[in-house]
């Protein structure tokens, strides 16, 4: 009895299809990291550092945990 991965082995990729994938993954890394700098131009502009967020986050925890 064959197994439905088997089939799927068999068949030969389309190159157009697997480059297609390749874009799709190469402008979804561009996103993410474009959101990562535009997060981090915010953070500054706001003037809060990673650090300072840190805290602020840390702060906050204790605050609720105090109530």
């Amino acid at each position: 009895m064959g197994d439905a991965d088997e089939d799927d082995d068999d068949e030969p990729i389309n190159p157009l299809v697997d480059a297609l994938f390749d874009e799709v993954e190469n402008l979804r890394m561009k996103v993410c990291f474009a959101l990562l700098l535009l997060f981090n131009a915010l953070m500054i502009y706001l003037g809060y550092s990673f650090s300072n967020l840190r805290c602020a986050v840390r702060l906050s925890r204790q605050r609720r945990a105090k109530r």
